[in-house]
């Protein structure tokens, strides 16, 4: 089956992953697929990384990249060649202890104490959070939560609507913010530019069910609503093969209300078209594969 996947980890990461960018992009390849590759500790923008058509980029604004800078984004943005890729907000912002088990890719990165970032201080976002939501706005480029509290998720969702940026809530359903269908649904009525991610990894977690995703698909559309995969664990199964087991379960649990028009709307369409925004849906150059 084709997907759009906003949200894969390939080496190098401060965990060993089981892609690298060629071994991810022969495996999107077979089913022209594409995906967005992450990286807690370096930018995926440049075409160092992106040597395939099927393959975009990221920066996840962590202290190992440069932390919360806009000369970090601004560096990602030329390195990019003016194509789509995402800004998260920090990942690694102390806020919550990860469940699984994973093994560091270096040792440096085995510590008692890690280096945080936060958005805000004092119930407020930094300047600097400011300028960069300013920046994404301006070039049409998507941002994402991260691994902001559920305040802060708030506070960014206003800045994107006061400056006009486009926005994707990471995960709501992680118990970092624990955000109800409710919730999240006054969210986008308050806000029409903001994307809400069913992650295939929260699912098989625990932390989301396949009927969370229903119920949100259903009470704010399909449109704002789209599925990733947050794969590259090493002792995770491959990024297709959680697409079709997703795929699987939440059309059995949906006992028909989700078709396959709308399937492919959740794991293609709609990913491609918050990745892109106002830009051509193909890219200027095509890349070697």
């Amino acid at each position: 089956m084709q997907f759009f996947d906003l949200h894969v980890h390939t080496n190098p990461d401060r965990f060993d992953r089981r892609y690298s960018q060629n071994e991810l992009a022969k495996e999107l390849i077979k089913t022209d697929s594409c995906a967005v590759i992450k990286s807690h500790i370096t930018g995926t923008t440049s075409p160092d990384f992106l040597q395939s058509k099927n393959l975009y980029g990221s920066v996840v604004l962590n202290e190992y990249v440069g932390g919360i800078s806009l000369s970090v984004v601004k560096s990602c943005y030329a390195l990019s060649q003016n194509q789509p890729f995402i800004i998260w907000f920090p990942t690694m912002t102390g806020l919550v202890r990860a469940k699984l088990k994973q093994k560091f890719s270096c040792p440096v990165f085995n510590v008692p104490n890690i280096p945080i970032n936060r958005v805000s201080t004092k119930g407020v976002l930094l300047p600097e959070v400011l300028k960069i939501i300013s920046f994404a706005a301006e070039h049409d480029i998507t941002i994402a939560t991260g691994h902001a509290s559920k305040a802060e998720c708030y506070m960014l969702v206003s800045a994107a609507k006061e400056l006009g940026c486009r926005l994707i809530v990471t995960h709501p359903f992680y118990k970092l913010t624990n955000f109800t269908v409710f919730e999240l649904a006054a969210i986008a009525d308050e806000y029409a530019n903001v994307f809400f991610e069913c992650s295939i990894l929260m699912n098989k977690m625990g932390y989301e069910s396949y009927e969370d995703d229903i119920k949100l698909i259903k009470s704010i559309g399909i449109t704002r609503v789209f599925t990733s995969s947050d794969f590259g664990q090493q002792q995770n199964e491959t990024v297709s093969e959680g697409f079709a087991e997703y795929v699987t379960g939440i059309k059995k649990v949906s006992v028909g209300t989700i078709t396959d028009d709308m399937i492919h709307d959740l794991v293609y369409s709609t990913p491609k078209t918050i990745l892109y925004g106002t830009r051509k849906k193909e890219r200027a150059k095509s890349k070697k594969h």
